[in-house]
């Protein structure tokens, strides 16, 4: 599953420890900053999930969401199929990002974390990330592909229900969909399943109804199938995630100052296939994009097709540059003397 175009979004972080519930405290205890085992949920035709019903009321997802409506909204590309976004951070990384809504949020956290706790024993002791998510009709963020998420503990709760499409699917674990030859996490397959919104040998599709939170683990493939009208609002919240994947998504900027034309894309580490960011991708222009650390980016020329650069995403590093052949140690020096960290694309 599944946020960080920050530019125009005004970003507030509350360093003081008393408006932060334990389980949203960026001072983890030594027992939280432990990977948890894997979450055993019960397998329900072959998709492990529950459902956690009482978690807000259709009142409390109402006031949400039209505070929503009035906020900022994310536009990065996301990481998992290279389109916008469509999300707004309440919390990430043990801050707050989104007072506003927090303010909405933080009075319903202590009772949503004790019947998860109650429900999951041992598990959902750490909120690592909390966002927003609205599907549209007509707009490029109206669906999103099938992908596993990086949290030991997902939470779902649909915020409204008048809406056509964007129907939560899961593939069956017995599906042969769900099991390839590759490591299955990080490949971007299957796309959305066409077709009838009709539970098949492939897919399921769960009821979901308004504030009824829907709860699944980081093993089952999952996407959400395109809106044909209207809007769908939901409130995520990513529980336990990984040490190596408590980074969040971050705002990168790729920053071009080779001469000759470039296309820049994002390479997997699964599979040979890169998918295009941008192309081409000329002298001088900047391209925003959500990432991960530990994701991997090359950049090609435009006429050759032939790598000129690579880079990996690092958790300290925001801002990526591509420098030309002829020109390199002079731009590097350019450089030297800028307060924020820079890396450059290797040559290949």
């Amino acid at each position: 599953s599944g946020s960080d175009e920050r530019m125009g979004v005004m970003v507030f972080v509350i360093l003081v420890s008393s408006l932060l519930l334990p389980a949203f405290s960026a001072a983890a205890t030594e027992e939280e900053e432990q990977d948890p085992p894997q979450l055993a949920l019960p397998e329900i035709k072959g998709v492990p999930y529950s459902t956690v019903p009482g978690l807000v009321s259709v009142e409390w997802c109402e006031k949400m969401m039209a505070a929503a409506k009035e906020e900022q909204w994310i536009e990065a590309n996301d990481s998992v199929d290279k389109r916008p976004q469509h999300t707004i951070d309440l919390f990430d990384r043990g801050e707050v990002q989104n007072v506003n809504l927090w303010d909405i949020l933080e009075p319903e956290l202590g009772r949503i974390q004790e019947m998860l706790r109650q429900k999951f024993p041992g598990y959902a002791r750490r909120a690592d990330w909390v966002f927003l998510r609205k599907y549209t009709s007509g707009h490029q963020r109206d669906s999103l592909q099938a992908h596993l998420d990086v949290s030991s503990l997902s939470v779902i709760i649909p915020l409204n229900v008048d809406f056509e499409g964007g129907e939560l699917f899961f593939v069956r674990k017995t599906s042969p969909l769900h099991k390839r030859p590759e490591d299955l996490e990080g490949i971007y397959t299957p796309s959305h399943p066409v077709g009838p919104a009709a539970n098949t040998s492939d897919y399921y599709f769960p009821t979901l109804f308004q504030g009824v939170a829907m709860t699944y683990d980081n093993s089952v493939w999952h996407g959400i199938r395109p809106v044909t009208s209207g809007t769908k609002y939901s409130l995520v919240l990513f529980y336990d995630m990984k040490k190596q994947d408590f980074s969040g998504q971050m705002d990168i900027k790729f920053f071009n100052r080779r001469r000759a034309p470039s296309e820049l894309y994002f390479e997997s580490d699964y599979d040979e296939e890169i998918l295009e960011v941008q192309a081409p991708w000329e002298f001088g222009h900047v391209v925003h994009q959500g990432s991960y650390a530990g994701h991997k980016f090359i950049a090609l020329d435009k006429e050759t097709k032939e790598i000129v650069g690579r880079v990996r995403i690092e958790l300290d590093t925001l801002d990526y540059v591509l420098l030309d052949e002829h020109e390199r140690a002079q731009q590097v020096a350019e450089y030297a003397d800028d307060d924020d960290d820079v890396a450059f694309f290797i040559s290949a």
